[in-house]
């Protein structure tokens, strides 16, 4: 799921008065899912830099951190779900750009480039 879709799917669940505490049990599932894939975005772009790790090497290691920022997304999802989503995003992605701009406190950014938005430049 790229970020232009993740964006569109949150945003349409806000349109619905939906959030992780609130609506049916789908609804609330799938807010889930969507922090879920935006943790795993975070994470993939800043700590794992996508493909150069498998998906169960990236679980293994958040479940190793002191602090997972997987660990909530476990606990309600589940850790096969949280795989798969991994997983899922892991597809996805093309590449991770590193340094992709600074601001002006000296801090970097990185970018992913989504598999369907490079292969439309090439």
């Amino acid at each position: 799921m790229t970020e232009k879709e993740l964006n569109a799917e949150k945003e349409r669940m806000i349109k619905n008065g939906c959030s992780k505490w609130k609506g049916t049990a789908i609804e609330k599932q799938k807010c889930w899912e969507l922090g879920c894939i935006d943790m795993i975005n975070s994470l993939l772009a800043y700590y794992y830099r996508a493909s150069y790790f498998s998906t169960e090497t990236i679980m293994r290691k958040e479940e190793d951190r002191p602090y997972s920022y997987l660990a909530d997304y476990v606990k309600v999802l589940g850790r096969k779900r949280v795989v798969e989503l991994i997983q899922r995003q892991l597809n996805d992605i093309k590449a991770v750009e590193t340094n992709v701009c600074t601001d002006g406190e000296g801090t970097t950014y990185n970018s992913i480039v989504w598999r369907e938005l490079r292969d439309k430049k090439e």
